[in-house]
């Protein structure tokens, strides 16, 4: 289990984070040697037309699975019929923007939109299936505590991360 810093509680646009002093516990992380900045599904890929997966998310599959894993038919088909389903649930979508983007519902899904939600979810069920308990990436934006390392992480569940004052 990794041993996650304590940092103080702040304000990030309109939503209050804090941070807690606790542990993580993630066995085989997908590593992306890079902050991609904005961690919806979308922001893995090269465009939201391509089923290509950015140069570093790609090395990092690569050095987990293996290039015959990550240049297989099979692999591939599965990126390509994730990238039609969303293609499809977005032009569904658009026909209720209106009420999608509705403050309140916005509000009830965090930041993401309900679109951006399932996808996510399609994604964390994507590399879950590969073997992956979440994700460890290089800090290049996130202000951290005195003493932390470069390294983020970001855990596929809940029970994943235990408050150390939790018993």
């Amino acid at each position: 289990a990794l041993n996650a810093k304590f940092f103080k509680e702040g304000t990030h646009g309109r939503h209050t984070i804090a941070f807690f002093k606790g542990y993580l516990n993630i066995k085989n992380p997908l590593v992306i040697n890079k902050d991609l900045q904005n961690w919806n599904a979308r922001s893995f890929f090269k465009n939201v037309n391509d089923s290509a997966f950015l140069p570093e998310v790609e090395k990092g599959l690569t050095k987990s699975l293996g290039k015959e894993v990550v240049k297989s038919k099979e692999f591939k088909g599965e990126v390509e019929a994730m990238r039609v389903k969303w293609t499809n649930l977005s032009n569904e979508f658009e026909k209720f923007d209106d009420l999608l983007f509705d403050k309140s519902l916005i509000d009830a899904f965090g930041s993401l939109s309900p679109l951006e939600y399932a996808m996510s979810n399609d994604l964390k069920a994507f590399f879950k299936k590969y073997g992956f308990d979440g994700i460890k990436y290089k800090n290049e934006i996130e202000v951290t505590g005195k003493g932390a390392d470069d390294w983020s992480y970001i855990a596929f569940e809940p029970q994943q991360f235990k408050v150390s004052t939790a018993r």
